[in-house]
């Protein structure tokens, strides 16, 4: 009925720009709000179109709840005439909403300020319950921070009333306005993947250039929710990834396309005219990488990587993915942990210590309490006494031990009298060779690695209790705890297979195949074999060299070449042996794609949906 009136011209709706949508009503439960521009025929027509929709409903309208707000250049004696003619008192503020004020002006902290009167009165009512660190953390998250997610996902808090809460929360973890931040860039990024809502279309309509993943200046005038998710676009600038498909849209200097690589070009004397997009590095034809060029436009390490890629065999759209997530959609999970481990590198000393090690450091057969430990440690994460006297707790800050130096983790583990002592009788060479002058982190983080490569398990059990131990005064003969061969926190066993071959009665041939994959040049190598069963000889196969981007990748594009080779020689009942689990996983799609090489899962799964029965296993190596 709104929208007929509306279409009539018995009233009109608002514009906030002469490109935007009109909006002439907003329904949220049992309550209505309606815009026009005001006059007194518009007044007359709305009044009747509320009074046939009460007649035909049957329902009222509450005069004594409603009421009407002006603009601000309306003048006080007409806004008492249009009142009474619409029989609703006049206001000059919408009210609040979840706390916050509807309609926000200049005055953001006063407005603000009752976010903080809430979190103050939650956390007062818990300040007399003597509550452990991590209860505390769960009330927080799932009580304070949750009843601010609607503000934290609209607006961004002025950086006065962050600080006042930060002052609330100064014992816990929102320190950073990180949650806030991963909020608004998923809100940023829902209205850039959905332009049809009203929302967006507003946007789209006041500030053009906003709604991009590139966005980084304010326009003219901006409003504070315009502010508020031009930091979330920053957050995307860290994340997004262009895929390519045809690449006729990725611009082959200005946009982010080649995982963990900047791209360049050579440096070249002479004039030369270099392409734009990366739709000029393709060959039209067959849809692959020109490689002649590749290589004579970029440095080595670049080319490498950019012929690794994995390429559509028919034309696709390009588009962006958020490179924190393994299937490319965004989350704000993501997003927070990347916003929280920037913080970390740049507040801790472990800034020097490459991701590469923590991978490592992370793959190895520990007990999840070590590597707990070890990650405190790295990232000065122990509670020693000149960290609690820096977070405000009054205690003696020297050395439990010796009782004359500041306890520091260094000093601890290190420089102590106590623990040089104990250090000397240990029978672990690399505790009583330590040297004092070098760096703790850099000596603990090589001492790790190296007897992980040597699997020395039982000397590296005894290096991480020897520093569990020594962080209690109860210490005890190490040499007497750990005397086992096995990975540290197990008993001795052997791996077992996870999986054997299944019988290959009922499949007309069995397909092994495998990859290996050089990380130094991106060279891939692909290898593969038909057989009647899997104890029969090979009757046929094959092998080829190519590029790949990371080892996976290679192992799929075995089994999409062995596949192939299955098809063109009439195959319907294949059955595939691997001895990669993941391989399996993921072309059962027990596992969500990976972006990385989700053009070659698509080729995988359209040939294997050719064939009329179709298996794939695990076998041991």
């Amino acid at each position: 009925m709104l929208r007929k009136a509306e279409a009539s011209s018995l009233f009109q709706g608002l514009r906030i720009t002469r490109r935007a949508p009109s909006i002439s009503h907003l329904f949220f439960a049992d309550d209505a709000l309606l815009f026009f521009r005001v006059n007194p025929d518009a007044c007359s027509h709305l009044l009747e179109v509320v009074n046939r929709f009460c007649t035909m409903s049957g329902q009222m309208v509450n005069v004594q709840k409603s009421f009407v707000k002006f603009s601000s250049n309306t003048p006080n004696d007409y806004r008492e005439f249009l009142s009474s003619a619409l029989h609703m008192r006049a206001q000059d503020s919408i009210g609040t909403y979840l706390v916050l004020p509807v309609d926000l002006g200049r005055a953001k902290c006063h407005q603000f300020q009752p976010l903080v009167d809430k979190v103050s009165q939650k956390l007062s009512a818990f300040s007399s319950r003597h509550l452990s660190a991590a209860v505390k953390l769960v009330l927080i998250n799932t009580v304070v921070i949750a009843s601010l997610n609607h503000v934290l996902s609209v607006f961004k808090l002025p950086v006065t009333i962050a600080d006042r809460i930060n002052r609330l929360l100064a014992r816990f973890w929102l320190k950073n306005g990180n949650s806030n931040r991963a909020l608004l860039a998923k809100q940023m990024w829902r209205l850039i993947h959905h332009p049809q809502l009203l929302v967006s279309r507003i946007y789209r309509a006041r500030y053009p250039h906003l709604l991009n993943y590139k966005a980084s200046s304010l326009p003219p005038r901006p409003s504070w929710g315009c502010r508020s998710l031009l930091d979330g676009a920053r957050v995307h600038s860290h994340g997004v990834m262009w895929k390519m498909g045809f690449g006729s849209q990725i611009s082959i200097l200005d946009d982010n396309w080649v995982p963990g690589v900047y791209v360049c070009f050579k440096d070249f004397t002479s004039t030369y005219e270099f392409p734009t997009m990366v739709s000029h590095i393709i060959d039209p034809v067959s849809q692959a990488w020109d490689s002649t060029r590749i290589k004579q436009l970029f440095p080595p390490i670049t080319a490498d990587s950019i012929l690794g890629m994995e390429r559509p065999q028919e034309k696709m759209d390009d588009f962006v993915y958020w490179k924190f997530t393994r299937d490319g959609s965004f989350t704000t999970k993501s997003a927070y942990a990347h916003l929280l481990s920037q913080s970390w590198s740049d507040r801790t000393s472990s800034s020097n210590i490459l991701p590469v090690w923590w991978r490592k450091f992370w793959g190895l057969p520990i007990l999840p309490k070590w590597k707990l430990f070890i990650w405190k440690i790295l990232h000065n994460a122990l509670p020693t006494a000149a960290i609690l006297l820096l977070k405000g707790i009054p205690l003696d800050f020297t050395c439990g031990f010796c009782h004359h130096h500041q306890e520091t983790i260094s000093h601890i583990f290190q420089q102590c009298e106590f623990s040089c002592l104990s250090r000397s009788s240990h029978p672990l060479v690399q505790l009583r060779t330590m040297p004092l002058d070098q760096d703790f982190n850099s000596w603990l983080t090589d001492s790790i690695m190296g007897l992980a490569v040597s699997k020395d398990w039982a000397a590296l059990d005894s290096l991480l209790a020897f520093f569990l131990i020594t962080r209690s005064s109860n210490v005890r003969n190490l040499s007497d705890l750990y005397q086992s061969s096995s990975p540290p926190g197990f008993s001795v066993s052997t791996p077992k297979y996870l999986g054997s071959a299944g019988s290959s009665d009922g499949y007309d041939i069995c397909l092994t195949f495998d990859g290996a994959w050089n990380a130094k040049d991106q060279r891939a190598g692909m290898g593969w074999y038909l057989s009647f069963t899997s104890t029969s000889p090979a009757v046929w196969g094959g092998a080829h060299a190519g590029f790949a981007s990371f080892a996976l990748h290679s192992k799929l594009l075995a089994c999409l070449l062995g596949l192939k080779q299955d098809r063109e020689k009439g195959y319907s009942k294949i059955q595939v042996f691997m001895d990669c689990g993941l391989v399996c996983s993921l072309v059962w799609g027990h596992l969500s794609y990976s972006i990385a090489v989700c053009w070659t899962l698509r080729q995988i799964r359209q040939i294997i949906a050719d064939f009329g029965k179709f298996d794939i296993q695990k076998v041991p190596r």
